[in-house]
């Protein structure tokens, strides 16, 4: 979505890159690998009105904009966010418009998308996130255990896959063609990212840097992967019953998934 080279000169100008991604998928490593580079700003979820720290209420679409960007920049006015399906709706829910359709008006913006193909540890790390609160290695969570439960990672399942047709669905709409990597490969090599970054943005960086977070796959992960593909019983009830057992929470997938406008933001919300 870089913006063309004809555009006229603004001196408030900036360029940046943003990842789309979802959760647990190595988003948050690939932005601490960026940050530690000191050049290619500081990623986050800065969409979050929580972590941004401004009241949506209180500014319009483009000041808000403006307030995304100043907290992803760096000192050197480069900039990095990662988006994920839930904040593009949640801002067009707010302000009628599209996040990234927007910036690009006023940023030189490049865009690559993240995924993860094991889909099953994914959305197992997604469940064990919600029960603990550590959504980060370095996160001390809320003293919960994480409890193996079959209908939660189906549902997690299922909301992963949501995400990803959300993703296709936007560059089908949008003619984007963002620059794809994939987890699994980025975490034997991340220097492809790191590559592709420091080209888009225009930087450069010495070596490799190393980031604080820690991959947060242990033996419970395996155990319940195990669990997840042995266990047999109730298969075919947790698949189809995704929501949960209440009817309510049934029918208001059903009707997102026949396209109901009303309920379509359900589907992106684990």
């Amino acid at each position: 979505m870089s913006t063309p080279s004809g555009a006229s000169a603004d001196s408030a100008r900036q360029t940046g890159i943003v990842l789309l991604a979802e959760g647990r998928s190595g988003s948050s490593w690939l932005g601490q690998l960026t940050d530690a580079t000191g050049v290619m700003g500081q990623s986050s979820e800065w969409l979050e009105p929580k972590l941004l720290g401004v009241d949506p209420r209180r500014t319009d679409a483009e000041g808000y904009v403006a307030a995304v960007v100043a907290a992803a920049s760096g000192a050197n006015g480069r900039f990095a966010l990662k988006v994920f399906p839930r904040h593009l709706l949640w801002f067009g829910e707010t302000y009628g418009a599209d996040f990234l359709t927007l910036c690009a008006r006023t940023h030189e913006l490049h865009i690559a998308r993240l995924s993860r193909q094991d889909r099953l540890r994914q959305a197992i790390s997604l469940v064990k996130a919600r029960q603990t609160g550590r959504w980060s290695s370095e996160l001390r969570g809320n003293d919960r255990l994480s409890v193996f439960d079959r209908a939660e990672i189906a549902r997690a399942i299922h909301f992963v896959e949501r995400s990803d047709a959300f993703w296709n669905a936007y560059e089908t709409i949008t003619g984007l063609a963002p620059r794809a990597f994939v987890y699994e490969t980025l975490l034997e090599d991340p220097t492809p990212y790191l590559e592709w970054a420091a080209a888009a943005l225009g930087v450069s960086y010495d070596a490799a840097p190393d980031s604080r977070y820690a991959i947060q796959r242990n033996a419970e992960t395996e155990d319940w992967v195990a669990r997840f593909r042995g266990d047999a019983v109730d298969a075919e009830v947790t698949a189809l019953r995704v929501c949960s057992g209440r009817r309510s929470r049934v029918q208001t997938m059903i009707r997102a998934l026949r396209g109901d406008p009303s309920f379509g933001c359900d589907l992106y919300r684990f």
